[in-house]
């Protein structure tokens, strides 16, 4: 029985911190996806990216617009699953319609994950994780972000993969995620090894947090903890 406890706990806050990546990174690049929206696929962006509502005038965009329509509505849909899940009544009248709303229910879905039960917990990750896979997949998505290694003291080595080994770890400057260039390489769960940055409270060194629950620690040596 202490096994099975133990297995489900993790199994929780595996999806809670998938949870926490998928949203942190869907959240940082709706911005990209609502600037494409009246663009024609495949034309090179210019300019700076919009972070307002695009206007109703067509064409959209096709893909640029099933991704964002539905990570819109789908947001607030979500959201009051989380609440009615966790005994609060859903919204009403609805959020309204602004970027500001839709990031207000992504934040209010991840910060949900600690009192919803493992069922609600699982389908929750998967519809989030849909939707950053979507954004992903998209072929006009700017790439041009700008993914340098991971900050460290001055003459240490970076922190390895925790899973393929080799320092090819890389932070988004735009977006608090790091993510392995190692094309082969997958984490814990055989997804792309994606982990969202943090901060140790007492000593300020850097944190890294993967998907399956494996974290860094780094500084002037990388430390690895793995699930127990």
């Amino acid at each position: 029985m202490g096994t099975d406890t133990t297995t489900a706990d993790r199994r929780d806050i595996n999806n809670a911190t998938r949870i926490s990546i998928a949203v942190t990174h869907i959240r940082a690049a709706l911005a990209d996806v609502a600037a494409l929206l009246p663009e024609p696929q495949g034309r090179p962006r210019t300019g700076t990216i919009g972070r307002h509502i695009p206007d109703s005038s067509e064409p959209w965009q096709g893909a640029a617009a099933a991704v964002y329509w539905d990570i819109h509505f789908g947001a607030r849909n979500l959201e009051d699953v989380c609440r009615t899940a966790i005994g609060l009544p859903a919204h009403n009248p609805p959020r309204g319609g602004s970027n500001a709303n839709t990031d207000d229910a992504l934040r209010a879905i991840a910060n949900s994950t600690a009192s919803l039960q493992p069922a609600t917990l699982a389908d929750v990750r998967r519809r989030v994780e849909r939707w950053s896979t979507a954004i992903d997949q998209m072929p006009d998505v700017d790439r041009a972000d700008t993914w340098v290694p991971v900050p460290r003291q001055p003459g240490a080595l970076p922190p390895a993969c925790p899973y393929c080994h080799m320092f090819t770890l890389r932070m988004s400057v735009q977006r608090e995620l790091v993510r392995c260039f190692n094309p082969p390489c997958r984490d814990g769960n055989d997804r792309p090894a994606i982990a969202r940055m943090d901060r140790n409270r007492v000593n300020g060194d850097g944190v890294l947090v993967f998907g399956d629950g494996i974290v860094i620690h780094y500084r002037e040596a990388a430390q690895t903890d793995r699930p127990e």
